[in-house]
């Protein structure tokens, strides 16, 4: 790189400032926005993907939200690289609670066992308890040989209080046992046909058992009914060998105040309230990605917008299942490569997104035209103190010049050429323009750039 300085121009000694403080550190640019890539917009809100939080490392088959969003329940199965029961291989089997405030997890449950059963929990609605029905290994008593023969399994009823992230075994349960929380209270009914009970657990703790009257009579068809607070069952009676079939007998629950009543018909279901409704929603699909003659499939996990946006999508995983906004839509739970994740959504107001957006976009291009101004002017000092025209392959000439092309991206060249001696008023002469939202930045033959509002 040369510089000749001939005459004391004072549009040379400009030019001179110029590629010095090109050679200079740039400061930062005034204004911070998110990647636009990270962001969703809505028809009054900017919503920003965070950066992904592990909820838990895989393999991860399944984990839920809390009802109001602040914990998640994740279940993790893997393989343990000790030996299990008669020395078979082990499987870790966890509960790992995620805490929303801090983002951090840990394991509130935890079970080593060759025959694992897959662990079925729940979340109370509004409360910060699950239930989770859990098979566990009773150990050895002090003295036991180490060859007795292994003990079998118990499958028992745990009770996880979010809030303290801790938790304790109730009871033990029948093999059989299912549970089914309540659509809209903080209820549970554990059902067996092994015992032929119905029990009713609480955000407490506290249990309520309840048996078929008659030892022919057998409870089946167990549902949640009357808006969430009452359990409808079948009393199947058995009774009477010969008979067609069964008597099918009606029966309310009222979980509250423990009463039965008979009910002539059958009661209505209830299922759950739809979800609090968002301007955006979860989608995935199955794209083919190829590298050669390879091919694999992902499924891309996007957030996108319910109405017409000018950015109607973000894409939340490359490779994803599926995934759950959370009850506050404040953040998406997904898996990914058997890992959960979470990743937060940050909240702006739409028009203040959008003009710190434009600003954004005006303070990068004018950077840009300050580096291609400077160009412009060593290109000119090494030709003859000449700028070329405005028909001139102008990425071609300056590629010497400039270390990244992309300053030239959007940019519109209109000096006719001439040398720098023959003009007048390097401040007020024209060299070019790159449009920005609401109007354009022109850049000068002195090096300095102004924006323009669109009139």
């Amino acid at each position: 790189m040369r510089f000749r300085l001939r005459h004391p121009h004072p549009l040379k000694l400009t030019g001179l400032c110029l590629v010095l403080g090109a050679l200079a550190p740039v400061a930062a640019a005034p204004v911070s926005l998110p990647n636009p890539d990270l962001c969703l917009l809505t028809r009054t809100d900017a919503f920003v993907l965070d950066t992904p939080e592990v909820v838990a490392q895989g393999p991860v088959p399944l984990a839920l939200w809390s009802p109001s969003g602040a914990h998640i329940l994740a279940l993790r199965v893997k393989p343990n690289l000790r030996a299990g029961l008669a020395g078979r291989p082990s499987i870790h089997t966890a509960l790992v609670h995620w805490k929303s405030e801090g983002g951090r997890s840990r394991e509130v449950w935890k079970s080593d066992s060759a025959d694992p059963e897959l662990i079925q929990f729940t979340w109370l609605p509004n409360s910060e308890i699950a239930l989770a029905l859990v098979q566990v290994v009773p150990p050895l008593p002090k003295g036991t040989p180490t060859t007795a023969a292994p003990r079998p399994v118990e499958h028992w009823l745990l009770r996880i209080d979010a809030r303290r992230s801790s938790f304790h075994l109730l009871f033990r349960v029948p093999g059989d046992t299912r549970m089914r929380a309540s659509p809209t209270h903080p209820l549970a009914y554990l059902s067996s046909l092994e015992r032929n009970t119905l029990r009713l657990i609480s955000a407490s703790g506290a249990v309520r058992e309840y048996s078929a009257p008659k030892a022919e009579e057998q409870i089946t068809t167990i549902y949640w009914a009357e808006g969430g607070s009452h359990v409808a069952f079948v009393l199947n009676d058995r009774s009477g060998a010969g008979a067609m079939r069964p008597k099918l007998r009606w029966h309310l629950l009222d979980a509250v105040s423990g009463k039965i009543t008979p009910s002539p018909t059958r009661p209505r279901r209830v299922t759950p309230p739809p979800p609090a409704s968002q301007p955006f929603r979860i989608r995935t699909g199955t794209v083919t990605v190829r590298e050669g003659e390879t091919a694999r499939k992902l499924q891309p996990l996007w957030l996108e917008s319910v109405e017409v946006s000018e950015r109607p999508r973000v894409l939340v995983a490359a490779d994803s299942p599926g995934g759950f906004l959370s009850p506050k839509g404040d953040a998406v739970l997904y898996t990914s490569e058997g890992t959960a994740y979470v990743r937060r959504l940050v909240r702006m107001d739409r028009k203040l997104y959008l003009l710190a957006k434009a600003e954004a976009e005006r303070t990068t291009v004018m950077s840009n035209l300050k580096h291609l101004g400077t160009a412009l002017l060593i290109y000119a000092q090494d030709h003859q103190e000449t700028l070329p025209s405005s028909d001139a392959d102008l990425r071609t000439l300056l590629n010497p010049y400039l270390k990244q092309e992309t300053v030239l991206e959007g940019f519109t060249y209109t000096y006719p050429g001439s040398r720098l001696v023959d003009i007048t008023e390097p401040s007020k002469t024209l060299l070019g323009y790159a449009p920005v939202a609401g109007g354009r930045i022109n850049l000068f033959v002195d090096g300095h750039v102004q924006y323009e509002p669109t009139q």
